[in-house]
C-alpha cells in the first residue's frame, strides 16, 4: 500500500512538473507572438495627410503606391486634393511621386482667440 501511494505521488509530481514546463513554453511562445503583433501594429499605424496633386489622380494610380480605396477619407476633385490615411511605407512611396505637388499632415486648425474688447467707454 505504501509503495502504491509513493508511486502515485511520484506520478502526480512528474505530471505536474511536465505540465508546468509546457505551460512556461506556451507562455514564452504567446509573449513572442504578442511582441511581434505589437511591432506590426506600430509599423502599420496610419497618419492622416492632405495631398495636392498636379493632375487628376484615380484610385488605380494610388493602388500602385500601396494605397487602398479604404485609405481615402475625402476627395476634393475640383481642387485635385485628397485626404488619405497613410502608414510610413505608403507615405515614403508616394511623397516623391511626380504627380504629388504637396503633402502635409492633416491637423486641426482654428482661429486664435482675439483680445477682449473693452466696452466700458461706450454708452
Amino acid at each position: 500500500m505504501k509503495r502504491f501511494l509513493v508511486a502515485l505521488f511520484l506520478t502526480v509530481f512528474l505530471v505536474a512538473c511536465t505540465t508546468s514546463q509546457n505551460d512556461d513554453e506556451k507562455t514564452i511562445d504567446i509573449e513572442e507572438k504578442n511582441s511581434e503583433q505589437k511591432e506590426e501594429k506600430q509599423t502599420l499605424k496610419k497618419t492622416r495627410y492632405i495631398i495636392s496633386f498636379s493632375e487628376p489622380v484615380t484610385i488605380e494610380v494610388l493602388e500602385k503606391y500601396g494605397i487602398k480605396e479604404s485609405d481615402v477619407v475625402n476627395e476634393m476633385d475640383n481642387l485635385n486634393m485628397k485626404t488619405i490615411d497613410l502608414d510610413e511605407n505608403q507615405y515614403e512611396k508616394i511623397k516623391d511621386a511626380s504627380f504629388v505637388s504637396h503633402i502635409e499632415e492633416d491637423e486641426a486648425v482654428g482661429v486664435p482667440p482675439g483680445e477682449k474688447e473693452d466696452k466700458s467707454d461706450e454708452m
